[in-house]
C-alpha cells in the first residue's frame, strides 16, 4: 500500500498546539497531513486498490519525505499516529520502520506499508 501526498510532514513537537485557556488541540499542519493521507486512502478504497491488514499482521513502514527543515526521528511518530485507524488497526503492528529524507523543491510525503516477512 502506498500513500503519496504533497503536504509537509509534521514533526512530533508541532503535532499539538495550545489555544485560549490552555486548551490542547491538533495543529493545522498535522490536520492537513492527516486529511491528505485520509483522502489518498479513500481514493484507494473507492478504486478497490486498498489492502486491509488484520490486527495481528506485522507490518513494515517505509517513509520518504522532502522537507529538509526537520530531523527524521521527529517525523516518524506523528506519521505512524496518522496512519493508525487508516492503514492499520494499531501502530503496535509496526515492527520495522525505515525513513529517508530526500532533496526536492516540492513538499512530498510518501509512505509504503507492507506485510513484514
Amino acid at each position: 500500500m502506498k500513500f503519496y501526498t504533497n503536504t509537509k510532514p509534521v514533526p512530533q513537537n508541532q503535532k499539538l498546539k495550545r489555544g485560549a485557556n490552555k486548551q490542547v488541540y491538533l495543529s493545522k499542519p498535522f490536520r492537513d497531513t492527516w486529511n491528505a493521507i485520509y483522502l489518498e486512502w479513500l481514493n484507494q478504497y473507492n478504486k478497490k486498490e486498498y489492502i486491509a491488514f488484520t490486527s495481528d499482521t506485522p507490518l513494515e513502514v517505509n517513509i520518504e519525505f522532502s522537507w529538509n527543515r526537520y530531523d527524521v526521528d521527529s517525523l516518524i511518530k506523528p506519521i505512524l499516529d496518522i496512519l493508525q485507524g487508516i492503514a492499520y488497526t494499531n501502530d503496535k503492528q509496526v515492527v520495522k520502520v525505515t525513513c529517508e529524507k530526500m532533496v526536492s523543491n516540492e513538499h512530498r510525503l510518501i509512505v509504503y506499508i507492507k506485510k513484514y516477512i
